[in-house]
């Protein structure tokens, strides 16, 4: 039984990496900051990154919606894993977390025990999300966007490359929030 509930553990963070990476960099590959490879690379480690180091604060919230035993694990992991699967294939983005939440809320119901607190904190906060994304990114836009820095396109940093341009505007921007001009710098060498 352990084995398969690892096996559906499996195919969740399966559907996980077949869903989520759009989300995750879906932005800075439409916008050519980065192309699909490294963005499903550097996906891979900072999702491995993070469940690491914060992973249990998630963990603990979802083991309390409802009294987990191994048939409930099973159950809402495969339960997870279609929907996700299912989602991504018809070109919807989802969140993994909407699916958990829900089969486990299923299964508690099912079983005469949901900690409907923990759930309705889940539901305030998938409503409160979008917008505090909203007001954040519309904060971040106008902090950087009156900044005299800028991304170069791969075209762009060849250019610069070959008229010795890009060492005068390296030095130009060496001074102005560095670490960011290089991040932007690091995505531009796509090859």
């Amino acid at each position: 039984m352990i084995f398969v509930i690892i096996l559906a553990s499996a195919l969740v963070g399966w559907s996980l990496g077949r869903n989520n990476v759009a989300t995750l960099f879906g932005p800075s590959v439409v916008s050519g900051i980065m192309n699909y490879r490294v963005a499903t690379v550097m996906a891979g480690i900072f999702v491995f990154v993070g469940s690491i180091i914060h992973g249990s604060a998630g963990l603990s919230t979802v083991n309390s919606i409802t009294k987990v035993s191994l048939g409930i694990s099973l159950s809402a992991s495969i339960g997870t894993a279609i929907l996700i699967i299912l989602m991504t294939h018809f070109s919807i983005p989802t969140s993994i977390t909407q699916g958990i939440v829900g089969s486990l809320v299923g299964l508690g119901m099912m079983n005469g025990y949901v900690n409907w607190h923990i759930v309705l904190k889940v539901a305030i906060f998938w409503v409160i999300a979008p917008f505090g994304a909203i007001a954040i990114s519309f904060v971040s836009h106008n902090f950087w966007g009156n900044r005299n820095i800028f991304c170069l396109s791969q075209t762009t940093f060849h250019a610069f490359q070959q008229n010795q341009i890009f060492k005068k505007k390296a030095n130009d921007f060496a001074d102005d929030d560095s670490a960011f001009w290089h991040i932007c710098l690091l995505f531009s060498w796509r090859k």
